[in-house]
């Protein structure tokens, strides 16, 4: 897309033209363009009418700064994260995406971190947000959505707003292209960081330069318009909103004329019901994040029928999905579904897409335009002849940097060849015929007798033999080795831990030294707080097995 868009500007136009066409749909109803329009509205005089909004120019900021005042969503998957995300942009305010499952030392610190003035937050987490309040000084907005009373002294509850038609934005200013977005990292490589996205940069990443809905060239506000008249698009997000691909999505539906469709519960994973929801709805494209949907949606698929065809892709996104999960899904569909994957991060947004038949070249993308590999040292850009292992790097419309901290922002965006360029921290190299190979984050590396092992590039080979279901590779202190590859499994139904075998399979695709030297069978694998593998139980657990 060329020109810059400002996302309120353009949801607003999709929703004048169309304004009975359905934006959000839940197993309790329809919201409509217009509807949203009012709700967004009315939420956004509120925010300005408590103080908040914007402060400092732009043009006078650092990067890693903001001028702006900042909003947390405590919410789940429910058209109050939608619709208030659009209330943010319109009243100059930053979202902040907080993550539910976060106990309460963990909130307040990602609080504190991303400065936020204000909070919207579901009714079930009044308890958590009572708790620390005394501990965030700067909170002197609170906005509850559900219940019918305030369970948080001092909020105000969201559906008196979104029901007072008094609430008008006439005296306003109009957002900007330079104006806000906070994306917050789980903090898997290290502390959680709040990432700064200038919002037209963010909508651009997600929209490219074709219309999601018509396929035709995107250049102009009215392409947008034209493309949504096409027809509608109908897309489900069971993933947490609080992950960007939620985000994103759902803003891309808002500026596309597409339409949102939340399965229940808000909160959690029920593989039937999201197999339902699109069923009912005429889902055309779903999203999932990982084997902790792809797992349960299979189960759910072998024991129950449902009416699929409408569905045409499930995109796969935030968390690998092993590739016999990938093949299995899409043979349970028919073979007529699509099951992509895409590689990317709050830093970057997706910077490559999955190749077909990715079953037999397991972590083999496409990049994107405006991706590519810079070499390790970071002071070059590697031509795709190049095979040596660098670091898997966009540039273009990129963050400008993470909120207060400097000395991070120029680590992690850093100007390579003359172009700011951002580098999440994924190890990856050039194949011969131009796909990329990502072999995982640097956090996840094994040193392992002055060799470098990626965690990723074993447990993506170890699941290729039908003995393991999932698999967890990390390091662990070792006399001979400084640290030894250690496998954490989980084995396939009714299936022994061979050794010899499962080496033998992977010895077929990995030089020897990067073989495990020990396994490890688990009956589950934690995850961290978003559903992502966690290493530290890993490393944990394999040091206390020697």
């Amino acid at each position: 897309m060329i020109e810059d868009p400002v996302i309120w500007t353009a949801f607003e136009r999709i929703a004048t033209e169309f304004p009975d066409r359905p934006y959000i749909i839940t197993s309790t109803g329809t919201t409509t363009f217009d509807e949203a329009r009012q709700h967004a509205e009315r939420l956004a005089a509120t925010l300005h009418r408590a103080g908040l909004g914007h402060r400092v120019p732009r043009s006078e900021l650092n990067g890693w700064e903001s001028g702006q005042d900042h909003l947390a969503f405590y919410v789940g998957n429910r058209p109050a994260y939608v619709e208030g995300l659009l209330a943010a942009f319109r009243a100059r305010v930053v979202p902040v995406n907080i993550n539910y499952r976060y106990v309460a030392e963990e909130f307040v610190e990602v609080m504190s971190m991303s400065r936020c003035r204000g909070v919207i937050f579901d009714v079930e987490f009044a308890e958590t947000l009572r708790t620390v309040l005394p501990e965030l000084s700067c909170v002197d907005v609170l906005i509850q959505v559900g219940g019918d009373a305030p369970a948080v002294p001092g909020a105000v509850l969201y559906e008196d707003i979104i029901a007072d038609p008094s609430l008008t934005t006439d005296d306003m200013e109009e957002p900007t292209v330079d104006d806000l977005c906070i994306i917050c990292t789980g903090g898997t490589t290290g502390r959680p960081k709040a990432v700064l996205w200038r919002q037209a940069d963010l909508i651009c990443t997600m929209l490219g330069d074709r219309h999601i809905v018509s396929s035709e060239q995107i250049r102009t506000l009215d392409d947008l318009v034209r493309g949504a008249g096409k027809r509608e698009l109908r897309a489900q997000i069971a993933p947490p909103m609080m992950h960007l691909t939620g985000i994103g999505l759902a803003l891309l539906l808002g500026v596309s004329g597409g339409t949102v469709v939340f399965p229940d519960p808000p909160y959690g994973i029920d593989a039937d019901e999201i197999w339902r929801s699109i069923e009912r709805d005429r889902v055309e494209l779903a999203v999932v994040v990982g084997d902790a949907f792809g797992r349960p949606m299979l189960e759910a698929l072998r024991r129950n029928r449902f009416d699929l065809s409408s569905l045409r892709v499930i995109m796969n996104g935030a968390a690998a999905m092993t590739p016999a999960v990938k093949l299995q899904l899409a043979e349970a569909l028919g073979g007529t579904v699509r099951v992509t994957d895409g590689i990317g991060s709050s830093e970057s947004g997706v910077l490559a897409r999955s190749v077909r038949k990715t079953e037999t070249r397991p972590g083999v993308f496409n990049p994107t335009s405006d991706a590519g590999i810079v070499s390790v040292e970071m002071d070059r850009w590697l031509a795709p002849e190049d095979a040596s292992i660098g670091w898997l790097a966009g540039r273009g419309r990129i963050p400008l940097g993470y909120l207060d901290d400097a000395e991070k922002t120029a680590a992690t965006f850093p100007v390579i060849d003359g172009q700011r360029c951002t580098v999440p921290g994924d190890r990856a190299r050039w194949l011969p015929d131009g796909a990329i190979e990502v072999l995982g984050r640097d956090a996840t590396t094994i040193n392992t007798g002055g060799e470098k092992v990626f965690s990723d590039e074993v447990e993506r080979v170890l699941v290729l033999h039908p003995a393991i279901e999932e698999a967890l590779v990390v390091g662990r202190p070792s006399e001979r080795w400084g640290q030894e590859v250690v496998a954490l499994v989980v084995l396939s139904p009714g299936q022994e831990l061979d050794r010899a075998a499962i080496l033998a399979s992977a010895g077929e695709h990995l030089t020897r030294y990067k073989l495990p030297k020990d396994f490890i069978a688990v009956p589950r694998l934690e995850r961290t707080a978003i559903g992502k593998p966690d290493y530290a139980w890993g490393r944990t657990l394999a040091a206390g097995a020697v």
